[in-house]
């Protein structure tokens, strides 16, 4: 047995004894009720606390992905106006017709691919490719910030990577200007359909429109 000495009597004590009481506080310290008491108010706070930033994480998910959308579907706007602008000059120029928006790239050309040379070496449609390039480098960006959603955002991140990707196949096609003036058109068609369809299918995922 243990025993060590009182420090001021000198009288010898026993370790174990001493040991009991330090555990027989500890037990009294469970049944005080303000211990209760606290031990819950601060699992309370904790709950409370995480609930609110949880809360505010997807808040702020939310707004990014809305975001996120309107500036892709800005850009697309803009895009089909280019693919518009593209199919116009392409048209006048195979039967000839003429007007004021496509006579200053078609009244001197000798054929269609002259016709969209010309288009395409215009400083004003220059600046539109050049703007639509520089959005579609700021939107490439949210791939990443979106990336590991709140629970409660998962289908819509999976919906916004093929609205993302439906998108960035738009914008390619529409500025590459690739194969015959009917292929071209069926297809800017076609994309342009993915596109919107993309696009009604994460309004319904985040807004139940």
């Amino acid at each position: 047995m243990a025993l060590i000495n009182c420090p001021n009597c000198g009288y010898p004590l026993n370790l174990f004894e001493i040991k009991d009481n330090e555990k027989s506080k500890n037990k009294n310290l469970f049944k005080k009720k303000w211990f209760w008491v606290s031990a819950i108010c601060f699992v309370l706070l904790t709950s409370i606390v995480l609930f609110a930033s949880n809360n505010a994480r997807t808040e702020n998910y939310n707004i990014e992905i809305c975001t996120a959308v309107d500036e892709i579907m800005a850009v697309s706007a803009d895009t089909e106006n280019v693919g518009n602008q593209i199919c116009s000059v392409w048209n006048n120029a195979i039967w000839g017709k003429s007007n004021e928006n496509t006579a200053k790239y078609t009244s001197t050309a000798k054929d269609f691919n002259e016709a969209l040379s010309n288009l395409f070496a215009d400083e004003e449609f220059i600046n539109k490719i050049t703007a639509i390039r520089n959005k579609q480098s700021e939107i490439d960006t949210y791939l990443g910030k979106l990336k590991n959603p709140p629970e409660k955002f998962e289908d819509a991140y999976d919906e916004f990577k093929e609205l993302y990707y439906a998108y960035s196949d738009y914008v390619d096609f529409v500025i590459s200007c690739k194969g015959s003036y009917n292929t071209y058109t069926e297809d800017l068609s076609k994309k342009s359909s993915v596109l919107m369809e993309s696009y009604r299918e994460i309004k319904v995922e985040l807004l139940g429109e």
